[in-house]
């Protein structure tokens, strides 16, 4: 981790270690330690990453789906949350007005990746990589999640801070994650130049199953905004 940070000083990198990775509280509280945040799962994944060790403003609730009491424990602490779609915006909206306290929010996207037409990956040999990210991953085009950051413009009760892409574990080399980026910075700059924001500033990366930073299998990257640069 601290290899990897040096070597990305000049970007900002926030590592997000993945709890899934090894739950040990121990291993949490050196990640905690040398200054990484946490990607969380469900109501347990953030019981046990606060019971290691955490600074709400380095944690993420990430998860499709997440039901209503997720979203609620995830005000309580004041952590960040990643959207997935405009209903979960609203019910996390109504929750957050609720308790008095304005939420950091992540929209997640699902961009076309190209070049991954034709790449058949781990999973299918009948439905190439892009066509996996755009059909089997959760997240949002670029119009839903436009529609769902102007929705967060106008509450005082979320603030859209950054955009998640998640690609997944798909052929094993670096390509799918070369595209992820390129497509989720670019519809990061369209964005902004049509909202306003999310800026993304800066990329963090999770931990790996084994442990090790996030390039590679089951990489999770968020574009965030700069921590130079001041929230609305």
């Amino acid at each position: 981790m601290r290899a990897f940070t040096e070597r990305y000083r000049a970007n900002d990198i926030l590592v997000l270690y993945a709890l899934k990775a090894n739950n040990n509280l121990a291993v949490r509280r050196i990640f905690h330690q040398e200054g990484a945040g946490c990607d969380c799962f469900g109501v347990p994944e953030l019981w046990a990453t606060f019971a290691g060790g955490a600074d709400p403003q380095k944690v993420v609730l990430n998860g499709s789906n997440k039901p209503e009491d997720e979203l609620r424990e995830a005000v309580k602490l004041g952590i960040t949350v990643t959207v997935d779609c405009l209903e979960e915006l609203e019910m996390l909206d109504a929750l957050a007005a609720a308790n008095g306290r304005r939420i950091p929010i992540h929209v997640r996207l699902k961009p076309r990746l190209e070049g991954m037409e034709g790449v058949y990956g781990m999973f299918s040999d009948t439905v190439d990589v892009a066509h996996v990210v755009q059909t089997w991953k959760w997240g949002m085009t670029f119009a839903e999640a436009l529609a769902v950051v102007r929705r967060a413009q106008q509450s005082r009760w979320v603030e859209p801070v950054g955009l998640h892409c998640h690609v997944g574990r798909q052929t094993g080399e670096a390509t799918p994650y070369r595209a992820q980026v390129h497509a989720v910075v670019e519809q990061a700059a369209a964005m902004r130049d049509q909202t306003g924001g999310p800026p993304g500033c800066s990329i963090s990366a999770a931990a790996s199953r084994t442990g090790a930073i996030r390039r590679g299998a089951g990489a999770k990257r968020t574009l965030r905004r700069s921590r130079t640069t001041p929230r609305r």
